[in-house]
């Protein structure tokens, strides 16, 4: 493992309407894979997993109504160009992980100096400014192609919080299960909480 690490916080990304309330989302596809499709079923969407490269047509074609993704991709994927409406819900804490690995073999088969720099590489360090800019870049591409941004009021954050607290439940129980410490496992969600709330 040579790092872990995250995208930025998801928004949501709608093209046929915006999303002011979490009961906007009542019969909307939303675009959401893994944990990220349980957050959308329990925000009141209809949760479809689409691979990324499929989303801008899938949203074109109105296959979908939008995404539970981050800005980052109004430019990457070039979603700006197909969607109208962000609602910034980043404070629900959802994000897709990512990973660096490297073959057990072929890592031994590095010379000591190589393994060093691999070592010693702040890949967390970069990656989480690299995030940073492109979701940066990302809403100022929506900025400039008119897209509307909502920020959700405290009141409304509280309810989508709420509504995503049995899918924490059900991952403790599942790390637990997976051999993990249960009061460890809430420590570091509450750790996470922690870094978002201010």
């Amino acid at each position: 493992m040579l790092s872990m690490h995250t995208s930025p916080a998801n928004v949501v990304l709608t093209a046929t309407k915006p999303v002011y309330k979490m009961d906007d989302l009542k019969g909307m596809t939303i675009r959401g894979l893994g944990l990220i499709a349980e957050v959308v079923g329990a925000l009141g969407a209809t949760p479809r997993s689409i691979p990324m490269p499929e989303s801008y047509e899938a949203v074109q074609k109105r296959v979908i109504d939008g995404l539970m993704i981050p800005m980052e991709t109004l430019r990457a994927f070039r979603l700006a160009e197909v969607t109208k409406y962000v609602t910034e819900c980043w404070q629900i804490g959802q994000v897709y992980t990512f990973y660096l690995i490297m073959n057990k073999d072929t890592w031994n088969k590095l010379p000591p100096p190589l393994q060093k720099v691999f070592n010693e590489y702040p890949f967390e360090e970069k990656l989480a400014a690299m995030w940073n800019e492109v979701d940066i870049d990302g809403k100022q591409l929506g900025i400039e192609k008119g897209l509307k941004f909502i920020e959700l009021p405290k009141d409304e954050i509280k309810k989508w919080k709420d509504a995503v607290e049995p899918i924490l439940d059900k991952y403790v129980k599942t790390m637990v299960a997976a051999g993990y410490q249960e009061k460890e496992t809430r420590e570091l969600i509450n750790f996470a909480r922690m870094k978002t709330e201010f």
